[in-house]
């Protein structure tokens, strides 16, 4: 009896997995990307990538013991969230930018 090596048994397995559909999460409802007064100050990042999903671009500059992000949004209405991060804390929005035409 022929024995297969074990890194073939877990190759079987990973594409086995990979063949599976998986779940994914929901796109954002398209007019909730349109209304950036839904956002207001305190509001954490996660309710906010629930609502308008992943970010266009970020950037994040790093203070001691803290961080500020920017998250920036495309579409009809863009906007930047800017975001303050501070060590056992989670992200909260500090300000809401419109801008006047899409970043490039």
């Amino acid at each position: 009896m022929k024995r297969f090596p074990f890194a073939a048994l877990v190759l079987l397995g990973v594409f086995a997995w990979a063949a599976e559909p998986h779940q994914l999460k929901p796109e954002p409802a398209a007019d909730a990307k349109l209304d950036p007064a839904r956002l207001h100050q305190g509001m954490t990042a996660t309710e906010v990538r629930n609502l308008f999903g992943p970010p266009k671009r970020t950037a994040r500059q790093i203070l001691y013991g803290r961080y500020l992000e920017q998250w920036t949004y495309d579409g009809p209405t863009p906007v930047r969230i800017e975001f303050d991060w501070r060590k056992g804390q989670e992200k909260q929005i500090l300000t809401v930018q419109p801008l006047s035409s899409p970043p490039r």
